[in-house]
């Protein structure tokens, strides 16, 4: 399993785990990170949520099912309602945060493991 971002401080690859910049505490005003996830070829990736607190409709979290920031939106989250799990079609998953200027909250924190094999389709 490989984790790269651009935020310092927000992967712990032991609890295989991201959160927003200062989690548990109010994250920065005009905060924009990624993460890519990235498991072995042919396995899938699950997010599970432990927390979530964001500014509702202004502060984003984007799930991409995909390598990159142009892969496929397949969540966009805010508010505070913990989200249901969420499985990739592939290995990958693009996670992107972005925060306004205003009305800060507590963030995120989500867990992200191996799932298994990918499903064939056969004609």
């Amino acid at each position: 399993m490989k984790v790269t971002t651009n935020c310092a401080r927000t992967v712990a690859a032991p609890t295989n785990s991201i959160n927003s910049p200062n989690f548990p505490y109010t994250y920065n005003p005009n905060t924009e990170c990624g993460w890519n996830i990235t498991g072995p070829s042919g396995r899938q990736l699950n997010l599970t949520f432990k927390s979530f607190e964001l500014e509702a409709n202004n502060d984003i979290l984007t799930i991409h099912d995909g390598y990159s920031k142009d892969s496929q939106i397949i969540k966009t989250l805010s508010g505070t309602t913990l989200p249901e799990d969420v499985v990739s079609t592939g290995n990958s998953f693009f996670v992107e945060f972005k925060s306004d200027g205003q009305n800060n909250r507590h963030g995120f924190d989500l867990h992200y493991l191996i799932k298994g094999t990918l499903s064939c389709i056969s004609n």
